[in-house]
């Protein structure tokens, strides 16, 4: 982003508003923006905190603010007595809000913070609770699979000990020649990235 750091002094303000628009008062009559657009938000979130030159504590506080409410809405959803009735509208609802978090990730191309990366990997292991739960749907494959790609490079090593997790449903439940593409670009990009270790 072309002049995040000249923004530094405005990143605070301009996270806290994007953060009303996406989660507005019940009372505040600010309209809820259609989830695809949402996504524009979390962008740029992310890419303000991640690149304005922020010092960590404020990145952590920032990132924790939109990541909480988010988090909280995804944790309800999963509590419907419907989810697993209606799995295309879940499916739909719960996949932009794993898309959401791999759009905020954008802001950290390699190598946060570890106090960043500890925010990204609680809000990875909601996600993880997502596929679990509606492992049928494709969407939620589809995007746990993008997320996990923009978290190896996020969170680097740290991501080893839950990829096991993430494998047993997307392989349980590939149905799709995308799902095949989608687990093997995953596999072929933790080999790469880390070797022996993958």
């Amino acid at each position: 982003l072309v002049g995040a750091k000249a923004m530094r002094p405005h990143v605070e303000v301009v996270v806290d508003g994007c953060q009303r628009l996406l989660f507005p008062p019940e009372q505040s009559g600010i309209l809820t923006i259609p989830a695809n657009e949402a996504l524009y938000l979390f962008e740029a979130t992310g890419i303000l905190l991640g690149n304005s030159g922020l010092n960590t504590t404020v990145q952590v506080r920032c990132a924790t603010a939109v990541l909480t409410p988010h988090i909280r809405s995804i944790e309800q959803t999963l509590q419907s007595p419907d989810l697993t009735r209606d799995i295309e509208t879940y499916g739909e609802q719960l996949s932009m809000s794993i898309s959401a978090i791999a759009q905020l990730s954008k802001g950290w191309q390699k190598h946060p913070p570890p106090e960043v990366q500890t925010v990204l990997a609680a809000a990875v292991d909601v996600c993880r609770l997502v596929l679990v739960a509606l492992p049928s749907s494709p969407l939620i494959r589809n995007r746990t699979s993008v997320l996990l790609q923009r978290m190896i490079l996020c969170l680097g090593e740290g991501i080893l000990p839950t990829m096991p997790s993430f494998f047993g449903p997307l392989l349980t439940n590939c149905s799709f020649e995308d799902d095949i593409l989608d687990v093997s670009q995953l596999i072929n990009q933790l080999c790469i990235k880390f070797k022996e270790k993958a």
